[in-house]
């Protein structure tokens, strides 16, 4: 990002407009605060954006039990988070639940069904 500190500005900014207009637990605003989330994470503040995505999969999974491919976006999210980290066990273990997910969701050759088996492809090459 090439202007970081007013890129999380902003993102915080819209998280707290939705949340104020829809609430803390809508779909828009649960999206906006993953944006907030992967800001913090190019900008390098991984540990912030970790807390992030977890408090928005927290919540999504509550309110979407049967899933949801919102829930994959978020896994995929957090795996790249924890690449980010050199988290390499935990960067799989999300992806793979995101492909579970995306595979319930999505078409078998949907742009999120084939980015996570990518990111699952370089994973393994690095064994």
């Amino acid at each position: 990002m090439k202007k970081p500190k007013e890129a999380i500005e902003c993102f915080e900014f819209t998280y707290e407009i939705k949340s104020a207009a829809f609430g803390a637990e809508h779909k828009s605003t649960l999206s906006a605060k993953g944006y907030l989330g992967i800001a913090c994470n190019e900008n390098g503040d991984t540990a912030r954006a970790q807390k992030i995505f977890e408090e928005v999969l927290e919540v999504q999974k509550r309110l979407y039990s049967n899933g949801d491919s919102g829930i994959g976006i978020t896994l995929r999210r957090m795996g790249s988070n924890y690449l980010r980290m050199n988290k390499i066990d935990d960067a799989r273990m999300c992806f793979e639940e995101s492909l579970k997910i995306f595979e319930q969701h999505l078409a078998a050759d949907d742009y999120q069904v084939n980015l996570i088996r990518n990111e699952l492809m370089k994973l393994n090459k690095r064994e």
